[in-house]
């Protein structure tokens, strides 16, 4: 669910303003989920970044991010692969509104 023209995961345009949009999670384009190594099951201090995990809870992601708490492999919203069964990874919880004319440079990398 989108408010105003949001940006969409792997896709150029603003769409029309308030409409939704299905997009592909499996796309490449998208950050890749990324393991740390120790941080299965483990409280750790340091702040994860986006597609990155295994986090417990939001307090393990950085700011600005939340911890997508997942059953088997259930994909991540706005990160690509699959990633290790009954990891949870830091996500952007709402994508962010780019305006009218969004500048789509950061979208195709």
């Amino acid at each position: 669910q989108r408010e105003g023209y949001t940006s969409v995961p792997g896709c150029v345009g603003r769409g029309s303003e308030k409409w939704d949009y299905c997009y592909n999670s499996t796309n490449p384009r998208l950050p890749e989920l990324t393991h740390v190594d120790g941080t299965f099951g483990n409280h750790i201090t340091q702040k994860l970044g986006p597609c990155t995990g295994d986090c417990d809870s939001d307090s393990e992601c950085q700011e600005g991010y939340a911890c997508f708490q997942r059953g088997d492999q259930t994909p991540v919203p706005g990160c690509y692969g699959k990633g290790t069964k009954g990891w949870d990874f830091c996500y952007k919880p709402v994508l962010n509104d780019l305006g009218v004319d969004p500048d789509t440079t950061d979208v195709l990398g």
